[in-house]
């Protein structure tokens, strides 16, 4: 096979009432058998994404169903080809899913699927699964240290997922002993918390992530922390882009959007930019300017992971 021969393919997440995720295993015989994939197959020749969504899972599972929205675009290169992954969350019609092609099928909850061998492509959709759709970014931490936990505490229990403490004012020392308050409450409600890398140089804390501002991510040649910790990055252009997924961050925030308050001099991307980023990244790309939760499913339809921001989802703002 032609090292640059290029395939498109179609691939489906699927949940059931429970919230698992319908996975498969390829049978023998095929390129990576044994592995554990989500449904979906090559696009055909003059086939939309949809179609070849809708023939291959009546195909392999015997169910009708309905694509939803985009989920993750993703480009992986192989020894002999290149694969491009054209991911799509979607519905159950009709049907009950079987192995109609003698493979083995399960339904997971996302926390499971990281168990499982899964072909190198599929790494940035098991991440896009396990991310949130919100992104909090907090203000600064004043002196009223109570009414700062008080708000982080009500977004959480609003469900926010995902945190980033973003206090440029504090010293390393206090920023720090903010972070160990913060994430308490984090683990108190399932969720996970980034620390600046503006504000400190490494995480100290267990199961804490990291996320690198643009300028921490211009100076750096390989991932500053390790696997099992989430990595993200601020990336404002197809440079910035290009760097964070070279050094194998988890996810990306691209901004600004749209036109913001805070830095009314910096050009927004818009949103079909936005779009053409998200098609050229690997990972999951938040988007971040100018937005709010009215935008959710702009940025779905756009093929990013969801909303970040200070004053979308900040109490009070």
């Amino acid at each position: 096979m032609a090292k640059n021969k290029i395939i498109k393919v179609a691939v489906g997440v699927l949940f059931d009432r429970d919230d698992n995720i319908l996975i498969a295993c390829r049978p023998k015989g095929l390129h990576l058998e044994g592995f554990w994939e989500f449904p979906g197959g090559k696009v055909e020749a003059h086939e939309t994404t949809a179609g070849a969504l809708q023939r291959e899972f009546e195909e392999e599972l015997g169910i009708q169903i309905k694509p939803q929205q985009p989920l993750i675009s993703i480009a992986h290169q192989y020894p002999e080809k290149t694969v491009l992954l054209d991911v799509w969350r979607v519905a159950l019609e009709s049907g009950e899913a079987f192995g109609k092609e003698g493979q083995e099928i399960k339904w997971l909850p996302k926390s499971q699927l990281a168990d499982y061998t899964f072909p190198e492509a599929n790494q940035s959709i098991i991440k896009a699964l396990q991310l949130p759709e919100q992104y909090l970014i907090t203000p600064q931490c004043d002196a009223d240290q109570t009414q700062f936990m008080g708000h982080i505490k009500q977004a959480l229990q609003q469900g926010i997922g995902l945190i980033q403490l973003r206090s440029k004012n504090l010293s390393a020392h206090d920023y720090l002993a903010v972070a160990e308050k913060v994430n308490c409450l984090c683990l108190e409600h399932g969720a996970q918390l980034m620390l600046n890398s503006d504000c400190v140089s490494e995480v100290s804390i267990s199961g804490v992530g990291l996320h690198l501002s643009s300028s921490a991510l211009s100076q750096l040649k390989t991932r500053p922390v390790a696997k099992t910790v989430w990595c993200g990055a601020s990336c404002h252009n197809e440079q910035e882009l290009n760097q964070a997924i070279a050094l194998d961050v988890d996810f990306v925030c691209l901004s600004p959007v749209l036109q913001t308050l805070s830095h009314p001099d910096a050009e927004p991307l818009g949103w079909q930019r936005f779009a053409a980023l998200c098609e050229l990244s690997s990972v999951p790309v938040y988007a971040l300017g100018g937005l709010n939760l009215k935008h959710s499913a702009q940025v779905a339809a756009a093929g990013g992971q969801g909303v970040a921001g200070i004053h979308a989802f900040w109490p009070g703002q």
